[in-house]
């Protein structure tokens, strides 16, 4: 079932109905907090800084960085400080602390946390009692890193400020120790490197003697500048010879006696690399134009055109074996070229492979020697304790403990409680289901509230609640005459009861007419005829009057010496004739029927009654109880007028509840 929105209103009053709950749950969470500051044993600090320097030990593999001078600077990143954690926090670095600190027990209000951590620490030499020993330490010991720098933190928390310190400078001495025994080079990695530099600056000496050797007897010297002009050659060769082709072609199919052949002319009017061709060429073109201004002028039978024409076919046979010649010249020197090109590309890649492996040969030299020489100087630096850790700040003394914050716990459980009882008192609410406001009456049992009666000492309600009640109920159903109206409640103890005589003697008060109250239920109308009633009349017969009772100008019936009332009573013609004639008898009759769930005469009654109004206590009965008592009415065809609630609270004060 979906909940109810909250408004300031009801927010106040959870919190001042469930006032004790909340104030007792911050005492306890306060008090235990100040119970936990007493017992918390306490937690000294002490600090220190170390700065990673670029050093032999952060030489990497890769290219190093180079300044604006192209000097090799040795680079260093975050994953080399990380390394350098993670090399403090191993177990060899921790073991070997925990081998040197001698602890002495400690007695007084410490508490038994700072014993036990020092029984662990004093344990028995053996692999469980080390590995205990290493994870104190660890969770004792924090190392971090400054944001933006190769600058490292260490934190030691211990129960005692001097030890605090005492452990972070040994922890020092032995990272450090093995730093110096992690970057530090094994006397076999010397002579191995000793051994591999030789082997190579002989192998270098070999590749240097064979490339002298191959100068020497090639004279490599100019070679490039050969291949060059020979290149140049061969390409002047390779476009005469195309040129010299596309000639012989045209020159094939000229004729002296053919005239205006300009793809001839064409041809012959380009350039050659030949001179001799070139002469030819151009006395044939000359030729040819002639035999066209004569053919144009005189005709082609003319004697001069016959002249010509002889002249232009020697010209032709001229030009013709001259390109033979020159073709056959040519291809013989490209020829010769080519075969000079491969003897050069040889020479040259021969010597360019001897190059190489010389200089291959050199880098490998110069990589063993280097690495022979940081060797020895590792080992020196290595036996003389040198490296690049500096400590920036030495393992301060802690004056004052970091743990237990006291004022902060304080202020902390104060937070906590006043929290943690609001949100108590919210969830024990949410598991409430009683009706606690008319907005409760009117969303989760979708009936109007017509009335709502603060809780009185005495059996008598407000009466200007009363008055309010019958106005509203004259009011809103104006459109029907309520004349039998039923007063019922789910479960015994809503004081239906009250309510019921109350809106009875309110409607006495009316001079239309008299009001009757029967009493269904036999528990709350002590005027009521305690023998004769509604039962009688129906069972056995008799006079209305017989059965009532006047309390002043109220009139009562009570339900008559039967136990219970058969159903087939409320179906019958007595039932409805009783009915009809009260009706006629009085202006109002008001019923009051025993609890819904318990009994079926307040069921039975819905179905001739013009109203029901259902009484609800205040956080009393759950609303799934009250819910379905009132599917009960409905299913029986009841008119459900609304609800009253009743024996309210007034939770949230006078001055508070009149401003909000």
């Amino acid at each position: 079932m979906d909940q109810r929105q909250l408004f300031l209103r009801d927010v106040l009053t959870i919190l001042f109905k469930r006032k004790g709950l909340i104030v007792l749950f911050a005492v306890v969470v306060i008090a235990g907090v100040f119970v936990g500051n007493m017992l918390w044993p306490k937690t000294f600090e002490s600090t220190a800084k170390l700065q990673l320097l670029r050093g032999r030990e952060t030489l990497q593999p890769t290219t190093p960085l180079t300044d604006s001078v192209s000097t090799p600077l040795i680079s260093m990143t975050k994953e080399d400080v990380n390394s350098e954690i993670q090399m403090i926090y191993s177990d060899d670095v921790l073991r070997a602390v925990a081998q040197e600190l001698q602890f002495q027990a400690q007695t007084g209000p410490v508490g038994q946390l700072r014993d036990t951590l020092v029984r662990v620490l004093t344990m028995s030499p053996g692999e469980e009692a080390d590995a205990r020993k290493i994870a104190v330490l660890r969770s004792a010991i924090t190392v971090k890193q400054v944001k933006d720098s190769y600058t490292m933190e260490l934190f030691c928390r211990w129960p005692d400020p001097v030890q605090a310190q005492q452990i972070l400078q040994i922890v020092i001495d032995k990272y450090k120790l093995k730093h110096n025994e992690v970057f530090s080079t094994p006397a076999a990695a010397d002579e191995v490197f000793t051994g591999k530099t030789e082997e190579i600056r002989q192998e270098w000496s070999d590749a240097q003697q064979k490339l002298r050797a191959f100068r020497e007897s090639n004279n490599v010297y100019g070679l490039e500048e050969e291949r060059d002009l020979v290149l140049e050659q061969y390409t002047k060769s390779k476009k005469l010879a195309l040129q010299l082709e596309q000639l012989e072609t045209v020159t094939q199919g000229a004729t002296p006696n053919a005239s205006g052949d300009e793809a001839i002319m064409t041809t012959l009017g380009r350039e050659t690399e030949s001179t001799v061709i070139t002469e030819l060429r151009l006395r044939l073109l000359e030729l040819m134009l002639r035999r066209n201004e004569i053919v144009q002028s005189k005709g082609p039978n003319h004697p001069d055109t016959i002249s010509i024409s002889n002249q232009i076919e020697q010209a032709l046979e001229r030009l013709k074996n001259a390109i033979d010649i020159s073709a056959q010249s040519t291809n013989e020197q490209i020829a010769q070229l080519e075969d000079r090109l491969k003897q050069l590309n040889n020479v040259i890649d021969e010597h360019d492979a001897l190059v190489e492996e010389a200089k291959i040969k050199q880098d490998a030299y110069v990589f063993f020697a280097e690495r022979v020489q940081e060797a020895r100087v590792n080992t020196v630096l290595s036996d003389a304790g040198i490296n690049n850790i500096t400590v920036v700040s030495q393992p301060s003394l802690a004056t004052s403990p970091i743990r237990p914050r006291k004022l902060f716990n304080l202020l902390l459980g104060v937070i906590v409680g006043i929290v943690g009882g609001v949100a108590l008192a919210f969830f024990f609410d949410y598991l409430d289901h009683g009706i606690k406001t008319p907005e409760d009456m009117e969303h989760y049992l979708g009936v109007a509230p017509l009335a709502s009666f603060l809780r009185s000492h005495g059996e008598k309600l407000d009466p200007n609640e009363v008055q309010r009640l019958s106005a509203i109920l004259d009011a809103v159903h104006s459109d029907r005459h309520l004349q039998i109206i039923e007063v019922a409640s789910s479960v015994p103890g809503e004081g239906g009861n009250r309510v019921a005589r109350a809106l009875a003697e309110v409607s006495a008060d009316d001079p239309a007419g008299p009001t009757l109250l029967v009493d269904l239920s036999g528990d709350g109308i002590k005027e009521a005829p305690s023998g004769r009633g509604i039962v009688d009349l129906i069972m056995d017969g008799g006079q209305l009057e017989d059965c009532v009772s006047s309390v002043g100008q109220l009139y009562v019936m009570g339900r008559g010496s039967q136990k219970d009332i058969p159903t087939y009573v409320w179906k019958s013609e007595k039932m409805k004739a009783l009915l009809d004639e009260m009706r006629q008898r009085f202006s109002r009759i008001i019923f009051y029927t025993p609890p819904v769930l318990r009994s079926g005469e307040a069921v039975n009654l819905a179905r001739l009654a013009d109203g029901i109004v259902v009484v609800v206590k205040f956080d009393s009965t759950r609303r799934e109880v009250v819910m379905r008592a009132m599917e009960l009415l409905a299913e029986a065809k009841g008119r459900v007028l609304g609800a009253v609630l009743t024996d309210r609270k007034q939770i949230i004060p006078s001055a508070v509840y009149k401003r909000i």
